[in-house]
């Protein structure tokens, strides 16, 4: 495992840009650079409530650098929780965002941001990190920082019979509030007053997220809803796709496919996606309606302990991103 010595202090040099430990002070410097890379801003206060994560005892797991003109060109950040693995509890954290302005990519700053945030980490008594790569990004890791692959995660994708008009009310803003008051009167009949459900992937016997209270009051930073299905209860979000992060089941998968195939059509939305780690229930239980894709590689970094992550899985609710 590669870590910078200079991980942990506030402010570093590296090559001609000055590196800084998130904070309160520069938190909005984020929001803007996601903007430069990604073509629009999020809202107002999502990296605020993304990475003020004092629920797991730290907070602002992450860097900023920035060129000769103060300007922001790259961040890399990570998610603390707590993991369920055998008998107790262990402090672990998701590596989360990174993202690097065009202009300034092919430098070396998405391997040093993310040493820096794993050297943070390890002072921060983080027994390991974990992240879901891209296929470009999974290189860097594996290769230049040592971080080690256990297993996959599997998409599955169940198409819906219906006039898939969400996204084009979504591209027409003067009629998206139109459309919200639409989408609450329809979700009313199916919404339950959770915030989120039980991690099923640990009924499974492997270890995986511990879901308290206080992670999902957390969670609530990203807009997602616990619905009706039957006797089950399903954590969903509402995109271009209805995102299934994890299912209390209670009866027939068929019938919770049913139920969210009614809500999806209903919505407008085209497809219903699934998104478990391989050996899972749910993942067992999906395989009999469709056929798998891979998705995302599950990779790990460990702080030198003897931390065993071969039996850790994980589901869509998990990824920083629902």
């Amino acid at each position: 495992m590669l870590i910078s010595p200079a991980a942990t202090m506030d402010k570093v040099a590296y090559k001609v840009f000055t590196i800084a430990r998130l904070s309160d002070d520069n938190i909005g410097d984020v929001k803007a650079l996601h903007k430069a890379v990604y073509g629009k801003r999020p809202a107002g206060d999502f990296y605020y409530r993304k990475y003020n994560t004092g629920f797991a005892g730290k907070k602002y797991l992450g860097f900023i650098a920035y060129n000769a003109q103060s300007k922001p060109v790259a961040f890399s950040g990570a998610v603390p929780c707590f993991v369920a693995n055998g008998d107790g509890l262990i402090a672990a954290a998701q590596c989360a965002d990174a993202m690097t302005h065009p202009k300034y990519r092919l430098q070396g700053l998405f391997t040093k941001l993310c040493s820096m945030v794993a050297a943070l980490c390890k002072n921060e008594d983080v027994a390991f990190l974990f992240g879901f790569p891209s296929h470009q990004a999974k290189p860097a890791l594996v290769n230049k920082l040592g971080w080690q692959q256990h297993g996959h995660m599997d998409n599955f994708t169940i198409p819906v019979n219906a006039i898939p008009f969400k996204g084009f009310v979504n591209s027409l803003r003067f009629i998206n509030g139109l459309y919200g008051m639409f989408e609450r009167h329809v979700i009313a009949k199916y919404v339950l007053p959770e915030q989120g459900v039980a991690n099923s992937i640990l009924c499974d016997g492997y270890g995986g997220v511990y879901r308290n209270s206080s992670y999902l009051n957390y969670k609530a930073f990203s807009r997602t809803l616990v619905v009706k299905a039957g006797k089950s209860k399903v954590w969903v979000a509402l995109g271009y796709a209805l995102l299934v992060g994890d299912i209390s089941l209670q009866g027939d998968i068929d019938e919770v496919i049913q139920v969210l195939k009614k809500l999806a059509a209903r919505l407008g939305i085209g497809k219903i996606s699934f998104l478990t780690s391989v050996g899972t229930s749910l993942h067992n239980l999906l395989s009999v309606q469709c056929p798998p894709s891979k998705a995302f590689p599950v990779v790990f970094q460990t702080m030198g302990n003897s931390v065993e992550v071969d039996n850790i899985k994980f589901a869509y609710a998990d990824l920083d991103v629902f």
